[in-house]
């Protein structure tokens, strides 16, 4: 098995991230050392990886979508200019 890329830490942004596994249970999961941010729990570490990649991606997402929201309540941004990004984070919910 290859693990191409595992994305940083969408809270502390760590690149030194650990695959933490429990064989017998069939349960891996990435985890930040750094701020202990523990990714869900899945079967493989190539799917720990994959789900750890995409939950990264929509915090990213997110966080950027509260921080248009900020510049719209601060009259910086057009309220219509958040709603691209709404619907993404929504689907990604």
């Amino acid at each position: 098995m290859t693990i191409t890329h595992i994305n940083r830490c969408p809270f502390c942004g760590s690149d030194e991230l650990d695959i933490e596994a429990a064989i017998a249970l069939r349960e891996v999961a990435i985890v930040c050392p750094k701020c202990r941010c523990t990714g869900p729990i899945s079967g493989s570490a190539k799917d720990a990886v994959e789900v750890w990649n995409r939950a990264g991606q929509s915090m990213r997402d997110l966080i950027a979508t509260i921080d248009l929201h900020t510049d719209c309540m601060t009259n910086q941004i057009d309220r219509g200019a958040l709603d691209p990004w709404i619907e993404k984070c929504e689907k990604a919910l």
